[in-house]
């Protein structure tokens, strides 16, 4: 009875120190969750005084008349730029600022909206005015400015960048010969920037909700990635998903389809990776990551890597948390990248 005894308190005494470590390890991962959004919030509020100071164009959102709205994306110097999942993009003037003007598929600024049985009017407007209300608020360094639109005529107007978006980075050769391993972590760290500060916004986060390689957009002063952002209503860790395929693809420079997949066959779990030799490491490695890469710490690109596989995992609760664990990563690799000069 006095041995069962102490074996019962052995394992209560067993219980309680794990508890403690799982408490304690909890603990620290909420200290570093905050230390980040501190971080991130500081970096925001300095930004913000310099916007405001510099332009009033960056904090003052506009409606316009479709009369309006008919004018600019008429104009001679208008230029189409292409067609995504909202509509058409247009390159257009508005006084002495250049915008990019969205207009949804099927439609014309010209023409009246379409009847009941092409759309529902209603419903797309509803939409669109929640859309509005919380992106015209919206204003970080790494989020594209919503500066005005036409809700009548479902028009966005979002300031410009004209140094293209990461997937002409990615596919075009010429411009991924120049887009370095600093540049991509740079791009990478500004991306998760931006999320965690959408996803910790209050009283409720913001999901991006269509996070690619297409949204994503480089400003011409300083080169720094910026989401084109739109509003969702699902959950923050579909986002998180799409970072990690977007990680996968500023090592790879390959499209998202099977990209998981096909990376994970390569590499496979960081156990595995870990129990190979330098050499065995270096050769598999070197299969997966862009050939264009220069200058690129292939110990990086393997954390890059295992990190993208952890956020895109197809078990949400085997995600890693962005804040805490992402973004303190991501801020390591950009700072060994800038001491490099990759």
């Amino acid at each position: 009875m006095v041995l069962g005894r102490g074996r019962s308190q052995h394992r209560q005494q067993a219980i309680r120190a794990n508890n403690a470590i799982k408490e304690n390890q909890k603990l620290r991962e909420e200290l570093r969750r905050t230390e980040t959004i501190v971080s991130i919030y500081t970096k925001h509020r300095w930004w913000m005084e310099e916007q405001a100071s510099r332009s009033y164009e960056m904090i003052r959102f506009t409606e316009y008349r479709p009369s309006q709205i008919h004018r600019v994306v008429n104009d001679r110097d208008a230029i189409f730029l292409g067609i995504g999942s909202y509509g058409s993009v247009l390159q257009c003037k508005i006084g002495e600022k250049t915008v990019a003007v969205k207009i949804p598929n099927n439609r014309d600024s010209r023409k009246p909206l379409p009847s009941m049985r092409e759309f529902n009017q209603e419903a797309n407007k509803r939409a669109l005015k929640m859309q509005v209300a919380i992106l015209k608020k919206i204003r970080h360094q790494n989020l594209v400015t919503l500066i005005g639109a036409c809700p009548e005529r479902q028009i966005l107007i979002y300031e410009f960048l004209p140094n293209g978006s990461l997937k002409d980075h990615l596919t075009e050769s010429g411009q991924r010969r120049r887009f370095t391993w600093k540049r991509r972590v740079r791009a990478a760290s500004s991306i998760c920037s931006a999320l965690i500060f959408l996803h910790n916004t209050e009283p409720y986060p913001i999901v991006h909700g269509n996070l690619k390689t297409s949204n994503i957009l480089f400003s011409k002063d300083n080169g720094f990635a910026r989401m084109l952002i739109g509003s969702d209503t699902h959950k923050t860790q579909l986002d998180v998903s799409a970072l990690g395929i977007i990680l996968l693809q500023l090592v790879t420079a390959q499209e998202p389809k099977d990209l998981r997949k096909n990376v994970l066959s390569k590499l496979g779990d960081i156990i595995r990776f870990q129990g190979k030799s330098m050499e065995q490491q270096h050769e598999v490695l070197k299969s997966i990551v862009d050939p264009d890469l220069k200058k690129c710490q292939l110990d990086d690109a393997a954390e890059m890597l295992f990190l993208g596989l952890k956020c895109s995992d197809p078990n949400e609760k085997h995600r890693p948390d962005l804040a805490a664990d992402v973004w303190p990563l991501i801020e390591e690799m950009k700072s060994s990248a800038s001491h490099r000069q990759g």
